[in-house]
């Protein structure tokens, strides 16, 4: 074991990227603070006060610049520059054990290029976790940004990831990584299954809500087709309620031109808490999931442990973990039909959608416990990053 481990000092760890992400926080409460000593460097968003951990600013001159700057980051330039020297500072003055950063973009290209330019190899070890399917599905077609991210992952002492088909695009990439210790685990480190079943308000079969979580346009995503399922759904599902999160681009806009009841029993909201989305999960029958790019969903796994119906697309990152009716239900995204069909099963089976909610219990137990993951995760950082070189 590590000299450390024997004077009980605490790993020090620094978290590097979207650090306001409830996905990001939700991992970084995996670890015990008598272990870990939890330190992170924000990007983005302000972090809100309650939370536990210190939170490096991005500083210069007595300026904080660090939500200025870090929004910026990827626009390159001075900014960009001054960013990766600040960072460069904050490693060198905590002298991390391991530094993880969340997303190869932004947290995983603003580490690279600091380590690069200002030579950090030689201070921690390198976790680099994904962003399910959205870090390389598009980029890995893209020879120059597949270098890149090629690179970016040899350099990494470890990877983490939702699902294995990263690594065959690695691969394909040119990566080499057959010596990388790796992880497979949900982005958010796993269900706690007790408190999620404790949001259950009644079974399945008594619930009439929907919930969209992710209403928008998007790369990996589209809205329309979802919003068109709905309408075809509608005179076979009536009366429900429809909860329509992140409703932005042109979702809105056509939600306002529904007849009128069906707008009545539709809310359009935007941001929303994690804890209040989880809340109206386990109020939900169903909750919709079409994507074209996934890894394996946050929001699947959530819906297992709050009793409702995951509609989800059958893309390769998913199919290998569920099955239909057991699990799910498959439609693909851009086909309104298929996923209208769906909701109308979804929305009047009753045996199948309790049946499906226990069987969901069982298989989020075993695929992702958050209690076992805490424990696996512990591991990995022991074994695969931190263990003493007996060569």
């Amino acid at each position: 074991m590590l000299e450390r481990s024997k004077q009980k000092k605490r790993i020090k760890i620094l978290f590097i990227g979207e650090i306001h992400s409830s996905h990001a926080q939700s991992w970084i409460d995996l670890l015990d603070e008598q272990e870990f000593d939890i330190r992170c460097v924000s990007i983005g968003e302000p972090i809100s006060k309650e939370f536990p951990h210190p939170v490096y600013n991005v500083q210069r001159l007595g300026l904080n610049l660090a939500n200025a700057l870090c929004n910026v980051y990827l626009i390159g330039g001075a900014f960009r520059r001054l960013v990766e020297f600040n960072l460069s500072i904050i490693i060198r003055r905590f002298k991390p054990d391991i530094i993880h950063t969340f997303g190869m973009e932004p947290g995983g290209r603003m580490y690279l290029d600091a380590r690069s330019r200002y030579k950090l190899q030689n201070i921690g070890k390198w976790v680099l976790q994904l962003r399910g399917g959205s870090d390389l599905f598009f980029k890995r077609a893209i020879p120059t940004m597949a270098s890149y991210l090629s690179d970016m992952a040899s350099q990494a002492d470890a990877i983490v990831t939702d699902n294995t088909l990263n690594f065959d695009y690695f691969s394909k990439m040119g990566a080499q990584l057959e010596n990388t210790p790796r992880l497979i685990i949900s982005g958010t480190g796993g269900m706690d299954i007790p408190a999620f079943h404790k949001k259950w308000q009644g079974q399945p079969s008594e619930r009439s809500s929907i919930l969209w979580p992710k209403a928008y346009e998007s790369p990996w995503s589209k809205g329309l087709p979802v919003l068109e399922a709905l309408i075809i759904a509608w005179p076979n599902i009536k009366p429900c309620t429809i909860n329509m999160l992140m409703a932005v681009n042109e979702i809105p806009l056509w939600v306002n031109l529904l007849p009128e009841d069906m707008k009545a029993s539709i809310k359009v909201r935007q941001k929303v808490p994690r804890k209040e989305v989880l809340d109206m999960m386990g109020s939900s029958r169903v909750v919709l999931l079409p994507s074209l790019v996934d890894g394996v969903p946050n929001s699947m796994w959530e819906a297992m442990g709050c009793g409702a119906v995951p509609i989800v697309s059958p893309l390769a990152t998913i199919t290998p973990l569920v099955s239909e009716p057991e699990n799910v239900y498959f439609a693909r995204n851009l086909y309104p039909d298929e996923i209208a069909e769906k909701i109308i099963v979804a929305m009047s089976d009753d045996q199948t959608v309790n049946t499906m909610a226990q069987s969901n219990l069982k298989l989020i137990s075993e695929k992702s416990n958050r209690h076992e993951n805490k424990k696996m995760l512990k591991v990995f950082y022991d074994d695969a990053l931190l263990k003493e070189d007996t060569a």
